[in-house]
């Protein structure tokens, strides 16, 4: 059910709120990143989309993270810092960086991000021994083949082969357990913790694949 996902995830946000600085010093700027604006939001998202493809995700994450903080209409940036954070191949071990590009894929896969989702339930399957959950991973792939996102004009599905990897994994009796939770499942965007305060940057001019909500994200600082 949704209530399980959501203890995984506040398991999750326990486990990064005791990581201290050694995570968030992570996000130390390699160049000088601008302000998240209104006039440069997709200026930023683009240039943080071509650094991760130049495999310069040092840089990359630092653009996504200014973005990615700002909340609801900002998953894709949440979805490219969380593969920068771990990587093409996930580590043995889940150390701080891992966690931390865990956190933020479950935020974009929670807000209904397809391309999170899939992620979710691959890392599930195949990532470090201590987090594989068959069940959890089919729960994600779930919401991913239900996610009418894939159906928009301009959506890029991923590798055939991907796909192919995960369609005849799972039993049927998993599969039914991970359609019940489905089907209480609910889009919950994240909301950052000073989300409530005012600025004087609005959230018009969202990036490209961003979900522009129309609330008023929090000042970048």
């Amino acid at each position: 059910m949704r209530h399980k996902s959501g203890l995984a995830g506040a398991a999750l946000l326990a486990i990064f709120g005791c990581l201290g600085p050694a995570v968030h010093a992570q996000h130390q700027e390699p160049e000088p990143v601008p302000r998240a604006t209104p006039g440069n939001i997709n200026a930023m998202f683009v240039r943080a989309e071509e650094l991760r493809a130049a495999g310069d995700c040092a840089t990359a994450s630092a653009y996504y993270y200014r973005l990615a903080r700002r909340g609801p209409g900002f998953e894709r940036s949440q979805y490219g810092l969380g593969l920068c954070l771990i990587g093409d191949d996930p580590p043995a071990r889940a150390d701080t960086r891992f966690i931390e590009g865990l956190l933020w894929l479950r935020r974009a896969g929670e807000a209904g991000l397809p391309d999170a989702q899939l992620r979710l339930a691959e890392l599930y399957l195949h990532g470090p021994a201590a987090m594989r959950d068959s069940t959890e991973a089919a729960f994600w792939w779930t919401l991913y083949e239900r996610n009418g996102q894939r159906r928009a004009v301009g959506y890029v599905p991923p590798d055939p082969q991907r796909l192919a990897a995960l369609a005849d994994i799972w039993t049927e009796d998993v599969l039914r357990a991970a359609a019940a939770r489905a089907d209480a499942w609910q889009p919950a965007p994240w909301l950052p913790p000073d989300a409530a305060i005012g600025g004087p940057e609005g959230s018009d001019g969202a990036a490209p694949g961003h979900q522009h909500t129309g609330r008023r994200p929090p000042p970048d600082r």
